[in-house]
């Protein structure tokens, strides 16, 4: 990186390194992070007292789903890929086609495959997410499978950035009617799973409470709440994570809520405020 450099903190200990005159000499676009843009090569670094440090694999794998995920999947992309290549350089699986996480040859007497996923619960640690070899295809059709810190396992398709958790996506069945059977939240074999249910539901039907007194109304409250300033995109995602549903299903029901006005939040007063 050439000419004076400026560091825009990301946290307490990481920042960005960019170019200090980078848009006054006309350095080409590069992205957009945190509502700031950044022209021409920039650096993500850790921060010690007063010197740079190389980030941990805990600290790229947040930076990775907090920040390069809101602002561009394209630089998210990017950086899991460059944690990824030890393991197809090791030999112990491959890429195919987009699909970001490498996988591994087919294994075991009833066949199965890993998906190698960067795990935050395990301070970025690489993990492995186990599917059965008759899911294969539909895994090889992704972009992306993704540990979330709080633990679930979401999947996301080619061109989109909604997300689905990938139980969802293999069996059409929530993950609280399912459990696994050794125990293992990251083992997705069919073998391993086991249906609380007998039927499971038609795909885009959830429990959803369409009462303005109910308890769905009520949790998306609280979520609006949290940071009435945030955008669409981003309360789909967290009563996604929070009802445990698919994306698509999320979105099309808050849209119904926000027809009957019901998408809003009682601030500190008590009083009932629209959320736009």
């Amino acid at each position: 990186m050439e000419g004076y450099i400026q560091a825009v903190p990301l946290a307490a200990d990481a920042c960005i390194i960019c170019n200090e005159e980078g848009k006054l000499i006309g350095l080409p676009y590069n992205t957009r992070i945190l509502n700031e843009i950044f022209v021409g090569n920039i650096l993500f670094v850790g921060v010690a007292g007063e010197e740079f440090c190389s980030l941990t694999n805990e600290q790229i794998s947040l930076i990775a789903e907090r920040v390069l995920n809101r602002e561009g999947n394209s630089m998210r992309i990017r950086v899991a890929r460059k944690m990824y290549n030890p393991v197809v350089e090791a030999g112990q699986g491959a890429y195919y086609g987009n699909l970001v996480n490498p996988i591994s040859e087919s294994m075991g007497d009833t066949p199965y495959r890993i998906v190698f996923a960067i795990n935050p619960l395990k301070s970025g640690e690489i993990d492995k997410v186990l599917v059965s070899e008759e899911d294969v295809d539909k895994i090889k059709q992704l972009r992306e499978i993704a540990i979330y810190p709080n633990g679930n396992v979401i999947t996301r398709k080619i061109g989109k950035n909604s997300t689905t958790p990938l139980v969802y996506y293999l069996t059409k069945e929530y993950a609280r009617y399912i459990e696994h059977k050794n125990d293992n939240p990251l083992d997705f074999r069919r073998e391993n799973i086991i249906f609380l249910r007998k039927e499971t539901p038609r795909e885009g039907v959830g429990n959803w409470d369409m009462r303005f007194g109910g308890a769905t109304r009520t949790l998306i409250s609280l979520c609006i709440r949290e940071n009435p300033k945030q955008n669409w995109y981003e309360l789909v995602k967290k009563v996604a994570e929070m009802k445990n549903c698919p994306m698509d299903e999320v979105n099309k029901k808050l849209k119904e809520f926000q027809k009957l006005g019901m998408l809003g939040y009682h601030n500190e007063k008590g009083v009932w405020e629209k959320w736009k």
